[in-house]
């Protein structure tokens, strides 16, 4: 099963969001806009039947799973 990550992560004033090597060239005024984004593209992939996650990087380099989808669950969850 191909499972796709995006990554939510500021950039000076604006937020990101990055799958794999790829850069979506929409930036956003903050970080939930950027998350909801994030979620909706992975739930597309989820719909799809593959595994997703939303993870955010944070200020001191960490990376936090926000959401997560699986084929075997019913929906996404936010944690």
């Amino acid at each position: 099963m191909q499972h796709f990550r995006y990554v939510v992560l500021s950039q000076g004033d604006r937020w990101k969001i990055i799958r794999g090597h790829r850069r979506f060239s929409e930036s956003y005024a903050d970080k939930s806009q950027a998350m909801c984004s994030a979620i909706a593209f992975a739930e597309k992939d989820g719909g799809a039947g593959r595994k997703s996650e939303v993870v955010v990087r944070h200020e001191d380099g960490r990376f936090m799973t926000e959401w997560m989808f699986s084929s075997r669950s019913s929906g996404g969850s936010l944690q």
